[in-house]
Parts: structure tokens; sequence; C-alpha cells
């Protein structure tokens, strides 16, 4: 069951049954859940992906979203180490569903602005709407050199 601790009806239920489990001599995990991102983030993130694809020619929708915009420009946010028992230290990818909305936030503008100086392609900002709507638009136009 999930607490909103800023809720005083949350807190007194949460006490509550925090004593009764201690009661028992329970097991407990208790986690803390961060505030996820909008759909809104995620939907514009991946049109924006999908653009830079349809502009740059490449059809690999996952490579320029693991290679641009996750290893290259948001390499502190996605890059992760961890040891394995056969080949030591390796690096995996972190996904992008385990930020929250301020990192998301800060992933995407670090991946407009690489992408306006790097790749000399505009991404329009998603206030911009009537951008945005072109931007969806060629992407849809593309769908099917895309993948």
């Amino acid at each position: 069951m999930t607490y909103n601790l800023a809720n005083p009806l949350d807190v007194q239920s949460i006490r509550l049954r925090l004593e009764a489990l201690i009661s028992k001599g329970c097991i407990v995990d208790m986690t803390e859940k961060k505030v996820k991102r909008s759909l809104n983030q995620n939907s514009y993130l991946h049109v924006a992906i999908q653009y830079l694809a349809v502009k740059l020619g490449e059809p690999s929708v996952e490579w320029v979203k693991r290679e641009y915009y996750k290893k290259t420009c948001n390499a502190d946010l996605f890059v992760r180490t961890k040891d394995d028992k056969l080949l030591g230290q390796v690096k995996y990818l972190r996904s992008s569903a385990e930020l929250d909305k301020a990192e998301m936030t800060l992933s995407i503008t670090r991946f407009r602005n690489w992408a306006s100086q790097v790749a000399r392609v505009y991404i329009p900002e998603p206030h911009e709407q009537e951008a945005v709507a072109w931007m969806i638009s060629e992407v849809e136009k593309n769908k099917g050199w895309i993948y």
C-alpha cells in the first residue's frame, strides 16, 4: 500500500499499520516513491528522439535514444557500473522510466541543446505548440523509414 506522508490521515494510518507490524515482529520493506515524470514529458521525449532520427536519416530510433540521448548527452544520469561475477565491472544503461520529473526535464534540455549545437537540428521546446505539432507530423510522415 502507498501512503502520502504529506496527508495527515495517511500519516496516522501508516503509524497504526507500523505498530501492528511491530507487535507481530514482522519483516517489512519500506521504500520511498519518487514523483514520476508526466506522460506528456515521456511522449515529448520520444517524439523528439524520433524527430532527430528522421532529420539525421538514422532509421534506428533505439540507436538515437541509446547513443545520443543516454550516452552522449546524459551519461551522468544513465550510465551505471556494476560488479559482475564473471566479467568484473561492467557498464549498463539505466532505464528512462527510473528518472523523476526534474531529471527528465534536465535530460531533455541537454538533448535539445546537443541536437542544436552538434547535430544542427532544432528540436522545439514543449510549449512551442505549433512547432511541436509540425515535428509530430514530420515523424508521422516518416514512420515507414524509422524503427
